[in-house]
């Protein structure tokens, strides 16, 4: 009865197939958005271990190259000068992980 329901609320929704494991990662992903510490966004979403945790928070390319951004920008900042391959290093990694 609850997957027709979940089937039947999904399709309403305009998002045939999606899981509630989907929403899941969803939330996670936004709350280390937000800029939630892992240890609260582990205990909001139920996650006992990190090994859990870390099959929900799954990065994206713009989630590296947004850091690899953030990085030289505070280096610049604390340097006054960036040593030019930290967003080359961070688009490596990006480019790898595929």
């Amino acid at each position: 009865m609850f997957y027709k329901c979940w089937r039947t609320a999904c399709q309403a929704a305009r998002i045939p197939g999606k899981l509630g494991h989907d929403l899941r990662r969803t939330a996670v992903g936004n709350m280390v958005q937000a800029g939630i510490p892992e240890q609260v966004t582990m205990e909001l979403a139920g996650h006992k271990t990190q090994s859990v945790f870390d099959r929900y928070h799954i990065l994206s390319d713009g989630d590296l190259r947004e850091t690899a951004q953030r990085l030289s920008q505070t280096i610049v900042a604390h340097n006054g000068h960036t040593f030019g391959h930290t967003q080359e290093f961070f688009e490596q990694q990006a480019s790898v992980s595929h």
